[in-house]
């Protein structure tokens, strides 16, 4: 099996953004867990290497625990293993970190179309459950473990789909990947509930399949109701079913090193408070601690082997493509998998996450920018330009190319929008700057600060009237921002 791992205790994941939660928390926490690609940057939208902020890995090197990383960009389901940059960036953010061990997703975030062309679709897909879906995934965990050296987990994924009659069981298809490549198992009970509340396997039944030796690391997080859906939203405390869920699993899970909390930095102030995550963190302690309560509790260390016959003649490339294709709303190709994919309710859940990410990301990236376009057009006509942009642009994986595309969209549209190219030039260049640390010197025909004034109190700005004016705006990279933390969204990895 991978090297031994300790046991940690209590964690919680550490965005770009919420540095200053952990640390006033940090009496509370046994462990960080990191999503490195969250604060990793590219050259340029051509750029196909990366780099890691030092800034924020110098800020995680000085928090007294342990840490752990959990891998958002390239996940493990997928027939594309991770370009040679991904790993020579993640080796030199380990080097500087010291993670105890790494993790992935068991999914999909990128397909190859019938040219031979790469395309991401931002968003974690579940894979095909067959045992060539196996395969693909033990290629890619081994691959991971060579290029590291690290001892690897991967994480049990959340899916929206319908269950397939002639797909593995959810419990078998991780059981046979974790024993084949000889992985550990970072078990998202939030993902599995989420699963269970949709209509999928039962979390119980799924345990039952599962080698519980080989979980070593449980996920919980808050979710919320979307057209009949649970979705994995990390929006906030985990529900009391959840709790009482993961209470009862612990005692059964001999090898269990800790116990991770998910909450993404934006839902902090709006409803989420520190107080909020105090109490969570204490009620995982608890359970923690319950783990071992009694020592006649049943420690299961054989699996049930699933019995369902299964369908191996479906490839992953095949199966990627379809599935990511119709995410994308792309064309609909005349192959049966995908006019079978696309009776499924849950294809439109997926098609409307995805809009919701990618629109959040434009507006995170372009934020007081889009607040112009917003309050000159009304919501209603914003909303629709965001569908057009999406509808014919595809994802970008860095924000920051999402940003650069969409004010090439913006300009290309013509709105006739007072200050709208000053804005644009001013935010792209402040996030430039944040980026590569050169300052910037801008010429407008307008104060900035004064029409900023305007948009962060959702004022429409005066009218723009000619000017002789020149104003010059230096730009540096400590100057004080209000908001750095959309400013890094702007190159930073993108998660979904």
């Amino acid at each position: 099996m991978n090297s031994p791992v300790d046991e940690l205790g209590i964690g919680l994941i550490c965005f770009p953004g919420m540095e200053t939660a952990v640390q006033s928390l940090s009496g509370h926490i046994d462990l960080v867990e990191i999503e490195p690609q969250t604060s990793w940057f590219t050259e340029s939208p051509e750029s196909d290497s990366f780099r890691f902020d030092p800034q924020f890995a110098a800020t995680l090197i000085a928090m007294p625990q342990p840490k752990v990383f959990h891998g958002v960009g390239f996940p493990i389901g997928s027939t594309l293993l991770p370009p040679k940059s991904h790993f020579e960036t993640l080796n030199a953010h380990i080097d500087a970190v010291k993670p105890i061990y790494t993790s992935e997703h068991l999914s999909f975030n990128r397909y190859c179309n019938t040219e031979g062309s790469v395309h991401q679709t931002n968003f974690l897909l579940p894979p095909l459950q067959n045992q060539k879906g196996v395969e693909t995934a033990v290629r890619a965990i081994h691959h991971y473990k060579q290029q590291t050296g690290k001892p690897f987990a991967f994480e049990t994924g959340v899916n929206y789909l319908r269950c397939r009659p002639d797909e593995m069981e959810d419990g078998e298809f991780i059981a046979r990947i974790a024993e084949e490549s000889d992985a550990y198992i970072l078990l998202d009970l939030h993902n599995l509930l989420a699963n269970q509340l949709n209509g999928r396997q039962p979390v119980n039944d799924l345990l039952q399949q599962l080698p519980a030796e080989r979980i070593i690391e449980i996920h919980l997080a808050g979710g919320s109701w979307y057209q009949d859906y649970y979705l994995d939203a990390h929006s906030g405390v985990s529900s009391p079913e959840l709790l009482a869920l993961t209470d009862t699993i612990v005692r059964d899970l001999p090898c269990l090193k800790s116990i991770v909390f998910e909450v993404l930095p934006d839902y902090f102030g709006q409803g989420f408070t520190e107080s909020d995550l105090r109490r969570q963190l204490e009620a995982m302690k608890k359970i923690w601690d319950h783990r071992n309560a009694t020592a006649a509790h049943r420690r299961r260390y054989e699996r049930i082997k699933s019995r369902r016959p299964v369908d191996n003649s479906l490839i992953p490339e095949v199966w990627e493509f379809a599935l990511g294709n119709i995410a994308n709303s792309g064309s609909n190709e005349d192959i049966p998998l995908q006019h079978e994919l696309l009776q499924d309710p849950g294809v439109a859940i997926i098609r409307n996450l995805i809009f919701e990410f990618r629109a959040s990301m434009l507006v995170s990236g372009l934020k007081m920018t889009c607040r112009l376009v917003k309050l000159q057009m009304g919501t209603q006509r914003f909303h629709q330009l965001l569908k057009d942009y999406c509808a014919t642009h595809e994802s970008e994986i860095f924000g920051y190319a999402s940003a650069l595309r969409f004010a090439k969209f913006l300009e290309e549209q013509q709105l006739n929008i007072p200050y709208l190219q000053g804005m644009l030039d001013f935010e792209l260049s402040a996030a430039q700057t944040y980026i590569d640390g050169k300052i910037r010197t801008l010429h407008l025909s307008f104060d900035p600060f004064l029409l900023l004034d305007n948009l962060v109190h959702w004022q429409n700005p005066p009218p723009q009237l000619s000017s002789t004016i020149q104003y010059q705006v230096e730009i540096h990279p400590d100057a004080p921002i209000t908001d750095k933390d959309a400013l890094l969204r702007f190159n930073a990895v993108a998660h979904m």
